[in-house]
């Protein structure tokens, strides 16, 4: 059986995609020799919304109605990027993220939504806490300079976006990195 990485997302504008990834090429230049990270190429970057994992084929139809159903819930919103983060913490830094500021309520309720519809079409809810980000890339080794990068780009404003659907997304895993293949994109507010 054929089997599909799947997970929903929003995507931010070109514009503020293109900021982030200034900010991005500025946090590169600067980096210590001991910090590994390995970055996030930003064409690929989204905000995720849920994972499903690996489904079957036959699957794709059932996160496609979630989607809808989600979707038809919220009206379009814009969604600001700013700030610059880590998850877990400064000290042994994992993920490197910018974050989201206005409309990130409303993208909580459009996740909440997405939660609802998914369980009652048998897919498990997600047991942690929803935590909206912008990965720019993920730390593979060390945390120099860290904390610094923080305290000079916390407040980093990388625009606002207007968010207009919900896209279904398969990940592939390539050599050079994940690929990501949209099955469906999901007009916000739109009837069922």
């Amino acid at each position: 059986m054929t089997h599909l990485r799947i997970f929903t997302a929003v995507n931010l504008s070109v514009p503020s995609i293109r900021k982030v990834g200034e900010l991005q090429q500025q946090l590169r230049q600067s980096r210590a020799p001991d910090l590994h990270i390995r970055w996030v190429p930003p064409p690929n970057m989204h905000v995720t919304l849920k994972f499903y994992g690996n489904l079957g084929i036959d699957q794709l139809e059932a996160v496609k109605d979630a989607a809808r159903r989600a979707a038809a819930m919220v009206k379009p919103f814009g969604l600001s990027a700013r700030g610059l983060g880590v998850f877990p913490g400064v000290e042994k830094p994992r993920v490197l993220w910018v974050g989201l500021g206005e409309g990130a309520e409303t993208l909580a309720e459009l996740f909440r939504r997405l939660e609802d519809a998914s369980e009652h079409l048998g897919f498990a809810r997600d047991t942690r806490v929803f935590r909206p980000h912008l990965t720019l890339g993920r730390v593979q080794r060390g945390s120099d300079g860290v904390a610094e990068w923080i305290a000079a780009h916390g407040e980093v404003d990388c625009l606002t976006s207007s968010v207009d659907e919900l896209v279904v997304y398969e990940s592939r895993l390539q050599r050079a990195g994940a690929e990501y293949l949209a099955h469906a994109r999901i007009a916000l507010g739109a009837p069922i």
